[in-house]
């Protein structure tokens, strides 16, 4: 990559930046160096409080420890043979993060005495400085301690001590410099925490703090902005956690009206988002396994007597079209929000498709956080069921979580039975992606542009489940055996390849793919049985 395109690309990341984000990166830079002499004392002379709280579902755990020090996260194991190494990295950042989650705790098939003994190991490394706190991993342990405090009785001096201290810590090194999912994490612990210790002044300031990240963030759809389904849940998962703390333990609190009504949109738009049998695409940074599922959720939030919000999928920027035996779900939203885009993936006019309650078309998902070629590949266009021109990225997704460059989606027509949309992602080129989408009962009909003075050829690729079989081309159609017959217009050639459908982290399953080059206009016919 020459000099000129990095410049580009960084420019083109560093330009969406608010400069709270640019603030707080120079400041926590600065004293990152001076961050273990900080006491983070405020509350060791502060007395915490069990909340009643029975929605332990909430907390995904999927048996992660053995009691013999194995532990699994991510379908990767790892065994430390005597104390357990809080600083192991070996199978990477986010494995670690999972070891520090703490969320094991709420495993009944594991001895008390064993959980107790990772609490008191963990914190004296932590009070001792031998464990770096990391704001997020900070987030979620916070509340996965006192709500584990809260339902098992099991407290120490040095367990409390611990606990105080990341409080406070948390609370000092809020992630402005992420902002997003992240400070959200933050504001929700620690509005939890507030109760637990009872505070006042830190409840009066977090619950402000969080009201505002909270009106930003859920779109008035009730999407969460980053448009990961994932992380939708994730955080819906946590707020109705506090929704519960507050009724339980703090029902007087002037903001609970807000996070209920804020619950209810963020539940009626997973709802209008999943697939019949309650799954969704995985869609931007998703995977199965990590979040609680629309139904944990909904039955977490009828005992809470929140009911979901009716929505229809607007502000998110994806549709979702209902007809009889399929559904089908087509992004034309932009990159949100552009100030952090670190989820997003390169898949202006992408589209997915569930026939008779099983998934037929699929977004590829996601199996790594890793800077490395899976996770280059996963966030690329050509990983998506959309259009790739002379292998040039419409959106420049690099690193591990950064966007540079990125396409712009325009909505032209949106009706019952057509949509019609474009992206800009190719303008240096002169080219414009217009694509038409016609819903009938039984068929899908997709007409894709490359529009230009010019001929020039594009790939349209189309990423099927790994439960299908092998495709069968005769001519220009395509048949998948017992689901569907694609028809192609005016191609150039048409490939049937194999990709590795993530399912989960870390996990794969082979299956096929579809990639079909063009010269400006292709037609797709998708006729289902």
């Amino acid at each position: 990559m020459s000099w000129l395109r990095k410049f580009s690309v960084l420019y083109h990341t560093l330009r969406y930046l608010k400069p709270v984000q640019i603030y707080y990166q120079l400041w926590y830079r600065i004293k990152a160096p001076f961050i273990r002499k900080f006491a983070y004392s405020s509350y060791f002379t502060h007395n915490i409080y069990p909340l009643k709280f029975n929605n332990s579902s909430l907390i995904v755990f999927n048996g992660k420890i053995n009691g013999n020090g194995f532990f699994t996260f991510l379908n990767l194991s790892h065994c430390f043979p005597q104390s357990v190494d809080w600083n192991f990295m070996d199978l990477g950042r986010l494995w670690n993060y999972n070891l520090q989650y703490f969320d094991y705790l709420f495993d009944p098939l594991q001895e008390e005495t064993y959980k107790h003994s990772l609490i008191e190991d963990f914190s004296a490394k932590l009070l001792n400085h031998e464990i770096k706190p990391e704001p997020y991993p900070v987030s979620l342990r916070i509340v996965n301690w006192i709500l584990y405090f809260s339902q098992s009785g099991y407290t120490s001096p040095i367990f409390e001590k611990a606990l105080k201290f990341q409080i406070d810590y948390l609370e000092n090194n809020l992630e402005y410099h992420i902002l997003a999912n992240h400070l959200l994490e933050n504001l929700l612990s620690l509005s939890i925490a507030s109760v637990c210790l009872k505070d006042n002044y830190l409840r009066d300031n977090i619950f402000l703090k969080l009201k505002v990240q909270l009106v930003e963030q859920i779109l008035d759809d009730g999407g969460h902005y980053e448009c990961s389904p994932m992380y939708h849940e994730i955080i819906l998962s946590k707020l109705l956690v506090l929704v519960e703390v507050l009724q339980k333990n703090d029902h007087t609190n002037t903001h609970l009206l807000f996070l209920e009504k804020t619950a209810s949109k963020m539940l009626g738009w997973l709802i209008a988002f999943c697939f019949k049998d309650e799954t969704y695409a995985f869609v931007n940074d998703s995977a199965k396994g990590i979040s609680p599922g629309l139904g944990i959720l909904k039955n977490a939030a009828k005992n809470l007597g929140v009911s979901p919000a009716q929505t229809t999928l607007k502000d998110c920027g994806y549709r979702k079209i209902n007809k009889g035996d399929y559904e089908i779900l087509v992004d034309t939203g932009n990159i949100k929000p552009n100030y952090q885009p670190g989820h997003a993936h390169s898949d202006a006019l992408n589209f997915c498709i569930y026939y008779k309650g099983a998934p037929l078309i699929v977004d590829t998902g996601t199996s790594t956080y890793d800077l490395n070629k899976t996770r280059k590949e996963e966030r690329s266009t050509a990983a998506h069921n959309t259009v790739l021109y002379n292998d040039l990225e419409p959106t420049q997704t690099w690193g591990a979580f950064r966007v540079g460059k990125r396409a712009l989606v325009s909505i032209i027509i949106d009706e019952k039975n057509t949509l019609e949309a474009q992206h800009n992602g190719y303008k240096s080129y002169g080219i414009i992606h217009n694509r038409n989408f016609f819903f009938e009962e039984n068929e899908i009909i997709i007409k894709d542009y490359l529009f230009c003075n010019c001929s020039n050829t594009g790939q349209a690729y189309i990423h099927f489940d790994h439960a299908c079989e092998k495709p069968i081309q005769s001519g220009n159609t395509v048949t998948i055996s017992d689901k569907c017959n694609i028809l192609f217009e005016n191609y150039v050639e048409i490939e049937t390849l194999t990709y590795k459908h993530a399912n989960g982290f870390n996990q794969f399953k082979s299956a096929y793919y579809l990639k079909i080059s063009f010269i400006d206009k292709l037609v797709t016919k998708i006729r289902l049985y």
